[in-house]
Parts: structure tokens; C-alpha cells; sequence
């Protein structure tokens, strides 16, 4: 049993170790496009795919690491963003919702197609779905005047 454990926790920390080198090193490159003005640049590239999905146009860079780098990577990069940025908990799910559905297009893209799958009407349904998906939470959630909080403060 306490092998068992010892190896859940090397593998655990592993894990974490893993992600903190993705991570970190987009984390700094986001600061970067921030300090040289990318973000705008690319928030003008994705602002017609945020506008017809009802998110506000902040969104597009997250929107974009979530498709192109993965959920899971992604992840850290779209909540950081999501907190600078005051999205409301409404817009972020809304967010969440097409990245989830959504994630790491070109890679999964392939692996699918890959293994015989269509690649092409894997990636029409997948980004077919994500907007229905979306579209519909956008319209039947309720609105949200809260903004999304940080849970790592310590409430007083």
C-alpha cells in the first residue's frame, strides 16, 4: 500500500511538474504579447468568431490557446486571462463551453484522421457543435452581473 502511494505521489508531482513547464513559459509569452501589443493584433484576427458567439472581444486570445494549444494546457493560460480581463462568470462559461468542445483542433484533427477518420467532417461537427453549444447557453443562461473571483485570496 505505501508503494502504491509513494508512486501516486511521484507521478502526481510529475504531473504537476509537466504542466508548470507548458504553463509558465505561455504565461510569459502572453506578457509579452500584452507589453508589444500582439493581443490586439490577434484579438482583431478572432473578434468575428468572438462577436458571433457572443463573447466580448478580450476573449480572443484565450479563445485561440484554448483551440490551438489544448484544455489542458490552455486551462491556466484562460483563467488568468479571464480574471485580468473581469470576464462575468456568464462570459466565461460561455468561453469554457467552445474550448471544451472545442480544444486543440489541429492536433486531435489529425490524430483522428490518422487512424482513418474523416478529417474534415470531424473538424465541421466539432466546430459546428462548439457554436450551437455556446449560442444556446449564451441565449437561455441567465445573466451574471458577478465577476469571476479569485480563489486563491484569502477572504477576510
Amino acid at each position: 500500500m505505501a508503494i502504491f502511494l509513494l508512486e501516486s505521489l511521484k507521478a502526481a508531482i510529475l504531473d504537476i511538474i509537466n504542466l508548470a513547464v507548458i504553463i509558465i513559459p505561455l504565461l510569459i509569452f502572453i506578457e509579452f504579447l500584452k507589453e508589444y501589443r500582439a493581443l490586439e493584433k490577434i484579438g482583431n484576427i478572432f473578434c468575428p468568431v468572438t462577436k458571433v458567439l457572443g463573447l466580448p472581444r478580450q476573449s480572443a486570445v484565450p479563445l485561440s490557446i484554448g483551440l490551438f494549444v489544448g484544455l489542458t494546457y490552455g486551462a491556466g493560460v484562460i483563467m488568468t486571462l479571464a480574471k485580468e480581463q473581469n470576464f462575468s462568470k456568464k462570459e466565461l462559461t460561455g468561453l469554457l463551453i467552445f474550448v471544451g468542445i472545442c480544444h486543440a483542433i489541429l492536433e486531435e484533427t489529425i490524430i483522428f484522421a490518422r487512424i482513418g477518420a474523416s478529417w474534415h467532417w470531424i473538424l465541421f461537427f466539432r466546430i459546428l457543435s462548439a457554436v450551437l453549444a455556446t449560442l444556446l447557453y449564451k441565449k437561455w443562461a441567465k445573466e451574471d452581473v458577478y465577476e469571476v473571483s479569485d480563489s486563491r485570496r484569502v477572504s477576510q
